[in-house]
């Protein structure tokens, strides 16, 4: 029997049946991707950590255990004063 072309160690990694990445700012379209086999990452950058965990819960009732991703884009360069460490 032929291997699969789909089932690639990146799905196997990621917990997924296709090797399609979706990086979005849109929560539908993460719900979807996800559903439909792929790996969604939802954009969250400039969101308060209350905003963050309630898209996540929102995600969460519409995609049960299904992995996904968060993009917080920490970039080096953000200021350190008012962080969590201080």
């Amino acid at each position: 029997m032929a291997r699969d072309p789909l089932k690639t160690p990146l799905c196997e990694m990621l917990g997924v049946a296709l090797p399609i990445i979706a990086f979005t700012h849109c929560r539908d379209v993460a719900v979807e991707a996800t559903l439909a086999g792929g790996f969604a990452v939802l954009g969250q950058a400039m969101k308060t950590a209350d905003e963050i965990a309630k898209d996540i819960a929102w995600l969460r009732e519409r995609i049960g255990s299904r992995p996904f991703g968060i993009d917080l884009v920490l970039p080096s360069s953000a200021p350190r004063a008012a962080s969590v460490s201080e």
